[in-house]
């Protein structure tokens, strides 16, 4: 709650982060990077969510997805009505404005938002649109862990998990194939300082509300008004006890039961009726807490 040391920090708890990208000298770098940034809870490149197998309920799953777009999905880069214009218009803007927060000048951080936007048109260009995403035929494609390298021969899928922490996987579940044959051209076809740039808008965007200040004003002025249409934030205390909940909730729902919650008292096993004796009455109520 203290808005003023957060905004006076902003984003130096992540310098070592953005140094990270910084030093990136190879596409072995690269996706190092890439597998560290999606540990600490951003999404670049693709989506990579946990959870239970489709065709087997007894397990979870690994499931590789299209993803590392900042607008929301990949029609709002193609539609050609006015509003879609003027939001990527808008978002473009954006980027550019958070780059500046970053220390870019106007001209870096224009030019830096234009390989932002290429890059991530082309990653939508190759996503499905949200209709054939509701087939779960289609967006189901299991395939050992080396197999995925036929998509992206780039990538070592396994050594990537690992960087990222995700260990002792043996499947997966690539949901649209086509995705990872264009984020394998897109690798090779943009150069690294490209890549990094886009790598450094999508750690600066995930923690731009926890950031403060200019980077949280910023932020939502784009997602929270300009896309949504919400004219201003909730209230701070809210929004800290949503994040108290994403957190965590089921750790602090088992402290309160621990702490407020009784089992039901025990019911009274019937006897027989020729060895039954009255139940005698309790000297009190029970305690209610």
């Amino acid at each position: 709650m203290d808005t003023a040391a957060i905004a006076e920090q902003g984003m130096k708890p992540l310098a070592e982060e953005f140094a990270r990208i910084a030093a990136v000298q190879d596409t072995p770098g690269l996706l190092a990077a890439i597998a560290r940034l999606q540990y600490i809870g951003a999404s670049p490149m693709c989506s990579t969510p946990i959870f239970q197998d489709e065709k087997n309920s007894a397990r979870y799953a690994l499931h590789l997805y299209q993803g590392g777009l900042g607008l929301p999905d990949r029609d709002y880069y193609f539609d050609t009505d006015e509003r879609a214009t003027m939001l990527r218009r808008e978002y473009v803007a954006h980027v550019g404005r958070m780059f500046g927060l970053l220390g870019d000048d106007s001209t870096q951080a224009r030019a830096r938002a234009a390989v932002v936007m290429a890059l991530e048109t082309e990653l939508a260009g190759a996503s499905r649109k949200l209709e054939a995403l509701r087939d779960p035929v289609a967006n189901y494609n299991a395939m050992p862990i080396e197999a995925v390298s036929k998509l992206t021969p780039s990538i070592r899928w396994r050594e990537l998990l690992e960087a990222a922490n995700i260990r002792g996987v043996d499947t997966v579940v690539v949901g649209q194939p086509e995705f990872f044959r264009q984020v394998e051209k897109s690798l090779r076809a943009h150069s690294l300082e490209e890549w990094k740039t886009y790598l450094r808008w999508h750690l600066a965007t995930s923690f731009a509300d926890a950031a403060g200040g200019a980077f949280d004003a910023e932020n939502f002025r784009f997602y929270g008004t300009v896309l949504n249409g919400t004219p201003e934030q909730r209230p701070r205390w809210k929004r800290m006890l949503d994040a108290e909940e994403r957190y965590l909730g089921d750790a602090l729902g088992q402290l309160y039961v621990a702490r407020y919650s009784r089992p039901p008292p025990r019911r009274a096993t019937r006897s027989s009726p020729r060895t039954s004796s009255p139940p005698s009455a309790p000297a009190s109520a029970p305690s209610t807490g």
